[in-house]
């Protein structure tokens, strides 16, 4: 009888752990989806220029929703609903979500870069579970200038 008692609520710690991964999954693949989807509304020649080395150019942050505004080296953090939070300290913090916008085959100056027909740019979003630290989903897509 024990043993049975005992494997019934294995079972059940092994079904509701899967069903909860499940739904992270889900909410983590819905703020990825919406982030990359923010990035193609704004634009190849709205998104924020990143470091220049040699051709390519690298920039990581978060669009800010509060601000309205690009901020490179920021976070956004969610809970497990979706809802944006105001920081990592924030109660009920599930989520985080960091851009990386690689941009290819740049026409650099002394101050800065511009695109050329061949440019690329590349969006990738990371959406890590806290606090464990895990990534969850990646997704990235390309944006050329003047469209596909």
């Amino acid at each position: 009888m024990s043993v049975s008692l005992v494997a019934l609520i294995n079972l059940w710690t092994v079904a509701f752990n899967q069903y909860t991964r499940t739904g992270e999954v889900q909410m983590a693949a819905q703020l990825a989806r919406a982030e990359l989807e923010r990035c193609k509304a704004f634009g190849t020649d709205n998104l924020p220029l990143g470091s220049v080395s040699g051709t390519t150019a690298t920039y990581t942050g978060s669009f800010n929703t509060a601000s309205n505004t690009w901020a490179s080296g920021t976070i956004q953090y969610y809970d497990y609903t979706g809802t944006r939070l105001s920081g990592a300290n924030a109660a009920g913090v599930r989520f985080s979500l960091t851009d990386t916008i690689t941009d290819a085959d740049i026409q650099t100056t002394a101050s800065s870069y511009g695109f050329s027909i061949k440019s690329k740019r590349s969006v990738v979003v990371t959406v890590t579970a806290l606090p464990a630290g895990t990534q969850v989903v990646k997704m990235g897509t390309n944006i050329v200038k003047g469209g596909l």
